[in-house]
């Protein structure tokens, strides 16, 4: 579980130029925009964009001057999750060497045992998941009031995170889906905690054991979402509400109330951690390869692979 004093400790380096996501100030420095910009590929996030969403959160958790982080989508989608894609030779490899220590020891957990029989350029899969649980970790500490304008569908690793933001703004056009059984995965974003809660378990075991597609509509009286804006103003009005709250609120006071509402921040960050040593395993796992193939097959227009 993350030392909440450290937990901001991974930092962009000064001039750093972002590729994946554009980072803006507003309102003197009060609010900071974060919006994924990869609209050509659905805003889906590769490993470079999960780096940069934590450079950009930890950066804006550590500055005095922002009292309000936002995050948006471009484009048509809010993001469409982790972005699959044919691993590398390396990346093979170091897949295999992960599920041959998993399958030789079923209590082993890759994101907190070392692996010493792991060369270093197979730690591919490690090093994500490293990152990914900072993320998650960094959402669940994150000391400002943290916002969510979801433009479009948010799917996987998007939709699980809203979990963690004080406030969800989406359009009418939004809709959320958690795909994870379609390829093999498990629950994240300590999601298997947070999503029974917020959404009942009646929706909650639709979203992570089937993948049942929701919209914002059938959301929001679960108190996931906060509120359902025009998508005409969108971008507009999440940015106004942000900078409103930036004058209104009393920065300390806000902090300790959020520090009281998060009292289980510990408890939620085991369950991320949990999580992610599970994914993985699940990511490196013979059942979770074969059902990517066939995503892949399938969009080239191959027939599916025997199971």
């Amino acid at each position: 579980m993350s030392d909440p004093s450290t937990v901001f400790a991974r930092r962009a380096p000064e001039g750093y130029q972002y590729q994946t996501i554009k980072v803006t100030s507003l309102e003197d420095g009060r609010v900071r925009l974060i919006a994924f910009s990869r609209p050509e590929r659905y805003n889906a996030l590769s490993p470079l964009a999960y780096k940069e969403w934590l450079l950009a959160l930890n950066d804006a958790a550590v500055d005095d001057d922002v009292l309000v982080t936002v995050v948006v989508g471009t484009g048509p989608y809010y993001s469409s999750g982790n972005e699959l894609s044919p691993p590398t030779p390396d990346q093979a490899d170091g897949i295999l060497a992960v599920r041959a220590m998993c399958e030789a020891n079923p209590n082993i957990k890759p994101l907190e045992d070392p692996l010493p029989d792991l060369a270093p350029e197979h730690r591919d899969l490690i090093e994500r998941g490293i990152i990914t649980r900072e993320l998650v970790s960094s959402m669940i500490h994150f000391p400002k009031l943290l916002i969510a304008g979801v433009n479009g569908p948010a799917i996987g690793f998007a939709a699980t995170t809203l979990a963690h933001f004080d406030f969800v703004f989406a359009t009418k056009e939004a809709w959320f889906m958690t795909p994870f059984m379609q390829w093999g995965f498990c629950a994240e974003g300590a999601s298997s905690v947070l999503f029974p809660e917020i959404l009942g378990p009646a929706i909650a075991n639709q979203m992570l054991y089937t993948g049942k597609k929701f919209t914002a509509e059938e959301l929001l009286p679960t108190g996931l979402i906060t509120e359902i804006l025009s998508i005409n103003t969108f971008q507009e009005e999440v940015i106004a509400r942000a900078c409103k709250l930036a004058k209104s609120l009393p920065p300390h006071a806000f902090t300790k109330t959020k520090r009281l509402v998060r009292h289980r921040a510990n408890e939620i960050d085991r369950a991320n951690y949990n999580e992610m040593n599970l994914l993985i395993e699940r990511m490196a796992s013979e059942e979770c390869e074969k059902r990517v193939m066939q995503f892949f097959m399938k969009k080239m227009g191959k027939p599916k692979p025997k199971m």
